[in-house]
């Protein structure tokens, strides 16, 4: 696995953010072999102990510490693609908002996870001269904030930390996703809240598009690492930055 750097031309000029996530040894050794990319000794996979059938299956590792399983250069990284996170970072916020209910008429509070920037964001490189697939993701560091929508899979620790905090935040079944995700529920009528409205139209809860809407979301920083599956919305100027930081 590997981590494109921003500057090419320069050495280990990583973010802060990006030291503190590879200093928590989550990624293993870190060296640099090509020119503008840094080479990973393993990456770390949102499977429990107790799915121990699906990763052997992939040839994944187990490590006591830190622990969890990992993908390796012998593992089959396709049949695991599923379970390895699509970002990962040292921490997170945690993104609330006001919503009303399309049943009930009321307000509620709404959450989903977020990060100013400098977490890792998986991707596939292009194909190579032959045509042919890469075989490994490249990991990017991102440059922006996002939102994350439709989280599908998290680490456990923020999963806990969700279920503490936010229990009307949860898995459950979308018919229009036709999956589970973590979805909203109504603090007064429990009815379900799709994150295509809050995330994807723009004005939405977590879609701001200015300074002001922007300003109503609240963003409670979370020191601990969050590696999750899911899908974040970027806009276009970066508006994470006008949130209300909350202590």
């Amino acid at each position: 696995m590997q981590i494109a750097l921003p500057c090419p031309d320069e050495k280990m000029i990583l973010e802060p953010d990006v030291h503190q996530l590879l200093a928590t040894n989550l990624f293993g050794r870190i060296h640099e072999e090509d020119p503008g990319y840094l080479t990973l000794e393993r990456t770390p996979l949102l499977l429990s102990k107790s799915e121990a059938s699906i990763a052997t299956a992939g040839r994944a590792v187990w490590l006591d510490d830190p622990g969890g399983w990992f993908v390796t250069d012998k593992s089959d990284v396709n049949s695991l693609l599923q379970w390895m996170p699509q970002y990962v970072a040292p921490y997170f916020f945690l993104a609330s908002n006001k919503q009303l209910c399309w049943k009930c008429d009321r307000s509620t509070e709404v959450f989903c996870l977020s990060s100013k920037g400098g977490y890792l964001n998986r991707c596939w490189p292009d194909d190579d001269e032959d045509g042919e697939e890469a075989a490994q993701p490249v990991w990017s560091i991102a440059d922006c904030g996002t939102f994350i929508g439709n989280l599908t899979l998290v680490n456990g620790r923020v999963k806990r930390f969700l279920s503490e905090n936010c229990r009307n935040y949860r898995l459950d079944f979308s018919k229009m996703a036709e999956s589970n995700y973590f979805m909203n529920h109504c603090d007064h009528c429990d009815a379900k809240f799709g994150d295509f409205f809050m995330h994807n139209e723009p004005g939405g809860a977590f879609f701001p598009t200015t300074e002001y809407e922007a300003g109503l979301i609240k963003l409670l920083r979370v020191e601990m690492p969050m590696l999750v599956h899911g899908s974040a919305s970027v806009t276009s100027p970066d508006l994470l930055p006008f949130c209300t930081e909350i202590k």
